[in-house]
């Protein structure tokens, strides 16, 4: 809920959404809904779905953020005001930023690394450095904001950042300490044992478990629900814990006495099917009026708008989908074993090599392990890789599918390819560079147009056995690189089937270049700001589900 207590802002997406980084990171649906009439208007698409987003400012702001291209090396940070549902601006950033929040004068507040950070007009001004990684940062009336830090495995710290400088203004229980928004930016604090009255907060009393979501003025709050066999905690009518209904009122009665009443009206507001426009890696928003826009006046976008964009989008993805020259046949689960089996082990060659004009793909007699052999000490004469663990990639990527998964076994349909229309997670073309992964082991090394050899590429996307060469290569190259890392699992023994954990891992993740302090992976990482799931995570404008009359 906003700051001044009228409108919330809630980031939808389909559930199927929520299974992939990208979605995760630019495939959320953000919408106003207006808390005195229930009005639903539509704001922007392509955001993400993390717990510290949507969030709010001290009046009607909000802040969204998006990731864009892979494993977050983008930031764009997105100010709107719900009172119109119009976008601000969009600020366009290398790296990874988190928890961002309106700050005044239309830039953020943000954490990066272990850094709070001042992001406007272009400029990064570090506010303050702290002792561990800062969360659940809140907008505060001071003009910055309130974080938490993490003090220990079992306690952390509640601080205070305003224009004369950053001071500790309390502590807790780490599984029972929260900040939430609260009215005019007086933060709402609960689980904190001690709190400094000149930090101007106000603090949460009577809750004696981890809480979820706080009034604005912290006179009621709703519990964290229950995960024991027993039931949810009820609601309470003394001023205390809220039912857990999508929006709730509390209003003053007698002395002291709380009555807690529906804040949804009656006779519901008309609910909307209009989709918001979207964002693109650019920072440019599609179905606006103006589809390069970034500021106030972006319109939700309409069916032609994104029919225009869609015709206009090139993929480049190396080979297309809905070519009659470049269907591929489903294999079996017993071709992909046999597959498997012969990659492993560096023998898909020789006896085994594909024959000239295989798949009508018009190319001489080929060899999948020579097209992409293992590097060493993989190969012939070294350790294997078990086909347990290429099947279990092959598993969990496409499901053994080669094919479109329309396409049943020993039928010929159009690759399976990811993404191939840039949508991002999203509903519309474009917005992001394509996946382009293809096949069982959804390849996207190489991939895209003129990443490599086009009749490697073809080969790849039209031959399984190809396919799964090229996968083992990836995931042999993994296996070396983690170890040049100095990241191995039980005894670095390839041919034992648990010692790829890691490797696998990492197939699916990436690993970044060490930069001095170790070597380290992205999407897929669970102590990244963006992943991690703090008891006091989800604290967003969303989650403040109530208010005072």
């Amino acid at each position: 809920m906003t700051g001044d207590g009228r409108y919330v802002v809630a980031v939808v997406a389909p559930w199927t959404v929520d299974n992939t980084p990208a979605g995760n990171d630019r495939g959320g649906i953000a919408y106003v809904i207006d808390a005195h009439t229930g009005a639903v208007r539509p704001l922007i698409s392509g955001v993400s779905l993390y717990y510290f987003t949507p969030s709010c400012g001290t009046g009607s702001t909000v802040g969204l953020t998006r990731y864009a291209g892979t494993d977050e090396q983008s930031t764009q940070l997105v100010l709107a005001d719900a009172a119109d549902a119009t976008v601000r601006t969009v600020q366009t950033l290398p790296g990874q930023y988190t928890a961002a929040v309106p700050a005044p004068g239309g830039g953020f507040f943000a954490t990066s690394g272990d850094t709070i950070v001042h992001l406007a007009g272009g400029r990064h001004t570090v506010r303050v450095h702290t002792a561990g990684r800062p969360f659940d940062l809140v907008a505060n009336a001071a003009g910055g904001v309130d974080y938490l830090v993490g003090t220990g495995r079992s306690s952390a710290s509640v601080w205070h950042l305003d224009g004369k400088g950053v001071h500790r203004a309390g502590g807790g229980v780490f599984g029972q300490l929260a900040l939430f928004e609260g009215r005019g930016g007086r933060t709402v604090a609960a689980g904190a044992t001690k709190l400094d009255p000149a930090a101007g907060m106000v603090a949460l009393t009577g809750e004696t478990t981890p809480v979820e979501a706080s009034s604005l003025a912290g006179t009621a709050y709703s519990p964290v629900p229950v995960q024991s066999p027993g039931r949810p905690a009820a609601a309470r009518a003394d001023g205390g814990a809220l039912a857990r209904t999508p929006l709730l009122l509390s209003t003053g009665q007698g002395h002291g006495a709380r009555h807690v009443t529906s804040l949804i009206p009656a006779t519901s507001a008309p609910s909307t099917a209009v989709f918001p426009p979207v964002l693109r890696d650019d920072g440019s928003i599609v179905g606006s009026s103006d589809a390069a826009s970034t500021a106030r006046g972006a319109r939700p976008a309409t069916h032609a708008s994104v029919r225009a964009a869609t015709a206009q989008f090139t993929s480049t993805c190396a080979v297309p989908r809905n070519n009659v020259n470049l269907q591929v046949m489903q294999p079996s689960p017993e071709d992909v074993d046999w597959a498997a089996n012969l990659v492993g082990r560096s023998l898909l060659a020789g006896s085994y090599a594909r024959p000239a004009g295989y798949a009508n793909l018009g190319l001489p007699s080929y060899s999948p392990s020579l097209d992409f052999p293992l590097p060493a000490p993989f190969g012939p004469g070294g350790p294997s890789i078990p086909r347990e663990v290429l099947e279990g990639v092959f598993a969990q990527e496409s499901n053994f599918n080669q094919a479109s998964p329309h396409a049943v076994q020993g039928v010929a349909g159009n690759p399976l390819i990811a993404d191939y229309y840039g949508a991002g997670g999203g509903y519309v073309t474009g917005v992001t560079t394509p996946d382009c992964g293809y096949g069982l082991g959804q390849v996207t090394t190489g991939m895209h147009t003129g990443d490599m050899s086009y009749d490697l590429q073809r080969k790849i996307a039209v031959d399984y056995a190809e396919n799964v060469s090229a996968s083992a290569q990836i995931l042999a190259q993994k296996w070396n690189e983690l170890a040049a890392g100095g990241i191995t699992a039980n005894n670095s023994d390839p041919n034992i089937i648990e010692n790829w954990y890691l490797a696998l891992w990492d197939y699916n993740s990436g690993l970044h270049p060490n930069s001095g302090s170790g070597p380290w992976a992205w999407a897929g990482q669970t102590t990244l700001p963006t992943l991690i799931t703090p008891t006091t995570a989800g604290r967003s404008c969303t989650r403040a589900t109530a208010t005072d009359g």
